[in-house]
């Protein structure tokens, strides 16, 4: 297995995010994905048809508010042991 330190794996996500946004800003990719004529509002989704898909994807989502740290780390030791992102 290939090592490659924490701080290369951080800048390497760190570079690819700056590159990304330095094409399209976040403000222009939601406008262009508002203007997507399959684009439905949040509000306009059937609310059991919501809770299902949150049930099978992220069960304790109401319990982070979408912010997981208990996944966030699970992901960034698998991406370590992988060497890469």
């Amino acid at each position: 297995m290939i090592s490659i330190p924490l701080e290369k794996i951080v800048l390497y996500g760190y570079f690819e995010y700056k590159q990304l946004i330095n094409n399209i800003s976040i403000d222009e990719k939601i406008e262009e994905i508002k203007n997507n004529e399959n684009y439905v509002k949040f509000e306009k989704i059937d609310k059991d048809f919501v809770n299902a898909i949150i049930s099978v994807e992220d069960h304790r989502f109401y319990e982070h508010k979408g912010l997981d740290f208990i996944s966030i780390a699970r992901e960034t030791v698998k991406n370590i042991q992988a060497g890469n992102i």
